[in-house]
């Protein structure tokens, strides 16, 4: 992501989003031989006490073996549906179109589990 950031193709629907670059030390151990954006991501994340947000399955076990906050497509829906940024009809929609319009593996156990964490939301 770095290069991207670099050269400047961000998309033009984030162009307006603040963004600070930043690069994680090389020292970091991360248990797990995960792709360089996952790993990058997850070493900055470790070294600022921040969230992680990934879906793969291996990141996320890894930033957690490393005491990091992992979060998934299912938590921000949920958090956007808890700060009132979305409809609890659109957060339901949105988590259904994740199992059925991506290439996430989301089982139907998952999407209901998600549904059910949006009836506990207390706003």
């Amino acid at each position: 992501m770095y290069e991207e950031l670099k050269v400047g193709t961000v998309p033009s629907a984030l162009t307006h989003i603040e963004y600070d670059i930043v690069e994680s030390e090389e020292d970091e151990e991360i248990p797990i031989d995960l792709d360089p954006g996952e790993t990058a991501a997850l070493a900055v994340a470790a070294e600022r006490s921040a969230v992680l947000l990934s879906d793969d399955l291996a990141a996320r076990d890894a930033g957690e073996s490393l005491g990091v906050e992992v979060h998934g497509s299912m938590g921000v829906i949920v958090l956007s549906y808890a700060h009132g940024e979305v409809k609890k009809s659109v957060a339901t929609e949105q988590m259904k179109a994740l199992q059925t319009e991506t290439s996430l593996f989301i089982t139907e156990a998952i999407v209901e589990r998600g549904i059910t964490l949006l009836d506990e939301v207390e706003r």
